[in-house]
Parts: C-alpha cells; sequence; structure tokens
C-alpha cells in the first residue's frame, strides 16, 4: 500500500509540474489576445487563441496519461501500451467504465490517477477559463470601440458641395 501511494503521489507531483509548465504558454497566448492585436491580424485571431489553447490543454491531459500508462506497464500491471493508456485515460478522467482493471493488490494506485485527473482539470480548467475571459474582454472592447466609431462618424456634420450664398 505504501508503494502504491509513493508511486501515485510521485507521478501527481511529476503531471501537477506539466500543468504548471503550461501556464506561461497559456498567459503567452492571453497576452496575445487583445483588440490590437485581433484588429492587426483580422477576426479569426482570438478564435486561433481559444483554438491553440485547447489544443495545448489537451496535449497535456495526454501527456499526464501518458507518464501514468508507462508506469502501469512498468509496474506489469498491463501486458501492452494500449492497454495502460486506455486505463490511464478512463481513470484519469474518472469515467471509470470498470471492464479494465488493477489488480486487487495495486487498487489505491487506480484512485490516485483519479485525483490526479481532478486536480489537473481543476488546474487547466483555471488557466483556460482565464484565457476565455481575456479574449472576450478583447471582443467586448473592440464592439466598443467599433460603436463608438460609428457613432462619431454618423454624428459629423455633412459636407456641402455647394458653396454658401
Amino acid at each position: 500500500m505504501l508503494l502504491e501511494i509513493l508511486y501515485g503521489t510521485v507521478l501527481i507531483l511529476v503531471t501537477t509540474l506539466l500543468g504548471l509548465a503550461a501556464l506561461p504558454l497559456l498567459d503567452w497566448l492571453a497576452a496575445r489576445a487583445t483588440p490590437d492585436e485581433a484588429a492587426r491580424h483580422g477576426p479569426g485571431w482570438l478564435l486561433l487563441q481559444v483554438g491553440l489553447s485547447v489544443i495545448w490543454l489537451l496535449t497535456l491531459i495526454l501527456m499526464s496519461c501518458w507518464v501514468w500508462s508507462l508506469l502501469l506497464l512498468h509496474l506489469d500491471l498491463f501486458a501492452t501500451l494500449d492497454e495502460a493508456m486506455y486505463f490511464a485515460l478512463v481513470a484519469f478522467t474518472t469515467v471509470g467504465f470498470g471492464d479494465v482493471v488493477l489488480p486487487p493488490e495495486w487498487a489505491i494506485l487506480s484512485g490516485m490517477l483519479a485525483i490526479n485527473g481532478l486536480f489537473m482539470a481543476a488546474l487547466l480548467t483555471g488557466a483556460f477559463v482565464d484565457l476565455v475571459r481575456k479574449v472576450r474582454s478583447a471582443q467586448t472592447l473592440m464592439a466598443r470601440r467599433r460603436h463608438d466609431r460609428m457613432a462619431a462618424e454618423s454624428a459629423r456634420p455633412a459636407h456641402k458641395d455647394r458653396p454658401e450664398d
């Protein structure tokens, strides 16, 4: 049991550090989710920032599952990498179908894997929500600027083509 807890704790630390390492890239993307950048690059710029973030977050989740599946394979708990990865994904996402389970003497490890998935979900969700908030703020500011510009143009006096008498 102590060995399971030790392995689980080490992997939770490793995958949490992977998640924390992702934050600078998300901050970099968020810093580019501004009205000025969107005006410079076009209307799809903000959507591109969100799309890249989703891909990056999915990559981190998969990397975490790879780390777990490699440990499960190393401990000879599964015969193939496919089985180990499937189990890691199912446990990490806390779906827990029950079609593939660890031997009873390693059952605590599956709980640790699920706890790791919950930690990562919280960490990455917070980072993603922050990015989406910044993108939405940029969109709102762009719309306000567009509205103000249109209002200023409509308030200008009309030019007369003829000289006054």
